[in-house]
């Protein structure tokens, strides 16, 4: 790998770090700042944008729900475009969720999500999440 490559890892590593910790701090304009305008995100089942995103985490947010706390492991599976433009990370990851409906789950995901730069300027275009498992806690 060159210096380069390198250098990109470091940098959507970290901005994967700083996303995750972000969503667990209940952040959602600093959250959804990782994502471009006109990303595209199939999250659980469904097909939404950015702005439908922001729309439910604040009605979440809004009646005391959302992240617990969160498993997130490093991005390590980091793949990066041959113009090195683009990467996309792979990962695993578990939250503890209060829904909207105050049910508490415990679930576990799969992810994946492609990151553009623009203007030397690294976020996710799109993203892709489904749920590989997970146990109702409290209703």
């Amino acid at each position: 790998m060159n210096a380069e490559e390198l250098a990109i890892i470091a940098e959507v590593r970290e901005l994967h770090r700083r996303r995750g910790e972000d969503w667990l701090r209940r952040e959602p304009e600093l959250y959804l700042s990782y994502y471009w305008n006109d990303a595209v995100i199939f999250a659980v089942g469904e097909r939404t944008t950015l702005p439908d995103l922001r729309k439910w985490w604040l009605a979440v947010l809004e009646v005391g729900g959302g992240p617990l706390s969160i498993d997130l492991p490093p991005a390590d599976d980091i793949v990066i475009s041959a113009l090195g433009d683009a990467a996309t990370t792979s990962f695993e990851w578990r939250q503890r969720f209060r829904a909207a409906d105050g049910a508490e789950w415990d679930r576990s995901y799969c992810e994946t999500n492609v990151w553009y730069r623009r203007n030397d300027i690294w976020k996710i275009v799109r993203m892709h999440i489904t749920t590989l498992g997970g146990l109702q806690l409290k209703e």
